[in-house]
């Protein structure tokens, strides 16, 4: 198994991987902080030069390497030039039976008004970075080997606490009317998640990959407020402005249909431990 950009969440999948009993090669451009479990490959997607020692007969690729800042040029080179350089170094190393996930995320969709949406929606992305990881996801699922396209929500969790981090400063102030709804997933979660839909029998094409519940964004600060015991005063947006943030309900039946059980099927068993670690 090559897991390509195996950073936290690549990490916590190979070591997943490794205790069922594979062998896992990690792909990243620095491989200093990959565990021992974890064969490590030195490349960078961007650079096809790079990409010229990959293990042959590969059974499952994961592709889930993040742009490296928030420009429209780091983006295309992570989505789009990065899958098609691993593609193209891929030719011959992959079975005929071989599996491809990529992970996407939920900015493919544009709604923005507290709309529930699931793999069935509309795709109308309202900026770049949801325009290109569209792009991403069909370089892949036009591609020659069975793709699985996980749109993952906001990650958090261990290294992963900036939500905490402005609570605790006094900054976690946001509008309750109307309300700005935010979807997430703990990073343990979406390593599991992306196990399970490696080995899961003909699986679809397209999953959403959040927790069980979706919640405003100040009933989850009030929540970390009131754990932390700071104050919290939410504010207001101006009138006739949906967020800055959008707004829509992400649903996951799909992918519990299929088996999964989230660890952390709230941000209150998520932030909770976080917040009981120190973390």
């Amino acid at each position: 198994m090559l897991i390509a950009g195996c950073g936290d969440v690549g990490i916590r999948l190979g070591l997943e991987l490794t205790r069922l009993g594979n062998q896992v090669f990690g792909l990243r451009r620095n491989i200093r902080n990959l565990p021992p479990e974890i064969t490590p490959l030195q490349a960078d997607v961007s650079s096809p030069a790079s990409l010229v020692h990959l293990p042959p007969e590969i059974d499952i690729v994961v592709y889930c390497a993040a742009a490296t800042e928030g420009t429209e040029e780091a983006y295309e080179k992570a989505y789009v030039e990065g899958p098609r350089n691993l593609l193209g170094a891929l030719r011959g190393n992959l079975r005929p039976e071989s599996r491809i996930l990529f992970t996407s995320s939920t900015s493919v969709y544009g709604q923005k008004n507290g709309e529930w949406v699931d793999e069935k929606s509309a795709t109308e992305p309202t900026s770049f970075r949801g325009e290109i990881v569209r792009k991403g996801e069909e370089v892949f699922l036009n591609g020659t080997h069975q793709a699985i396209v996980v749109r993952l929500a906001g990650i958090y969790g261990p290294g992963r606490t900036a939500l905490i981090n402005k609570v605790s400063s006094g900054a976690g102030i946001f509008s309750e009317d109307p309300p700005v709804y935010t979807n997430r997933i703990h990073s343990q979660d979406a390593a599991l998640l992306l196990a399970h839909l490696s080995r899961l029998p003909a699986p679809d094409s397209i999953y959403v990959g959040v927790d069980d519940e979706p919640a405003p964004r100040h009933e989850v600060h009030r929540w970390v407020a009131s754990i932390l015991g700071v104050a919290f005063q939410p504010g207001s947006l101006p009138s006739g402005s949906p967020s800055i943030f959008g707004s829509k309900r992400c649903r996951n039946r799909r992918i519990k249909n299929r088996g999964y059980s989230f660890q952390y099927p709230s941000y209150r068993e998520g932030y909770g431990e976080l917040l009981a670690d120190g973390s």
